[in-house]
């Protein structure tokens, strides 16, 4: 049957599960902002959505200041290690060779600091929780888990999440990740300091390198995120404000958009 339409008076949240929606919603009800409820919503999701966002990955935002007016742009992505292998192949795909300096981090800390009321220990919180306590294991997560189950084989903490009683979980059954929970409860606390420059940094690059990969402790200490100004463009009597180069996706919505302007959608689009 059709969804129920949401509904609300003072904020609205839309992420790619519900559980994280409810992350956000409880924020902003118990006095949090946007970017409080964006940002744990977010670190929420590298438990309940592992194949999609990770904490070793990237986190770019686009945030509108409504009381002041002003649209920054702030760029979280990888960053590339200095020793960069010449070439790749598809099997380099599985292992370290293809593993980049996380902005993820980085990024929450910057972005809290700029826009948000709330600290980054009590922005853990949710996430800390579902990976303690469990979540039923939904389908798009399972059938990850299944596509990627022999890499997922390969190390013990992979079998121990993934994979316990030696078998894959079900769908709709817990999963726990209590390492995840010990690594974001030592984030909310020591931060970058420990991600970037501590011990989570000697364990990630170590592990890395012995998997064929060239990231360093230097790598790791000299990441830094960019702010920049967003692109901007018109789409008829609509302002585009879009993510800046080098991350994709601004230039080319506002590309299409002007293409699409000229255009004769009534006469070429469906009746």
């Amino acid at each position: 049957g059709a969804a129920a339409p949401a509904r609300g008076r003072r904020g609205l949240a839309i992420t790619g599960h519900p559980l994280a929606t409810q992350v956000a919603v409880d924020v902003l009800r118990a006095g949090g902002n946007a970017c409080d409820a964006l940002l744990s919503a977010a670190i929420s999701q590298t438990v309940i959505e592992p194949h999609l966002t990770t904490l070793t990955g990237c986190l770019s935002l686009m945030y509108h200041d409504a009381a002041t007016g002003k649209t920054r742009y702030l760029n979280g992505n990888v960053n590339a290690p200095r020793d960069l292998p010449e070439s790749f192949s598809e099997a380099d795909t599985t292992t370290g060779k293809m593993v980049t300096v996380p902005g993820y981090w980085a990024a929450v800390e910057a972005a809290a600091k700029a826009f948000g009321t709330l600290s980054t220990a009590e922005l853990v919180k949710p996430a800390i929780a579902f990976a303690r306590g469990g979540i039923a294991c939904h389908p798009s997560l399972w059938s990850e888990i299944y596509t990627r189950q022999v890499m997922l084989a390969r190390t013990e903490q992979g079998r121990s999440m993934f994979m316990p009683r030696r078998a894959m979980l079900n769908p709709g059954e817990t999963l726990y990740q209590p390492m995840a929970a010990d690594t974001l409860q030592r984030l909310g606390e020591e931060g970058s300091g420990w991600f970037y420059r501590g011990g989570f940094a000697r364990d990630f690059t170590e592990i890395v390198r012995a998997a064929g990969g060239t990231v360093t402790r230097d790598d790791m200490a000299a990441y830094e995120v960019r702010w920049d100004e967003p692109v901007r463009g018109r789409y008829r009597d609509l302002e585009i404000v879009g993510a800046a180069p080098p991350d994709m996706g601004g230039l080319h919505l506002i590309e299409l958009l002007n293409m699409v302007e000229l255009m004769d959608i009534r006469a070429n689009g469906p009746a």
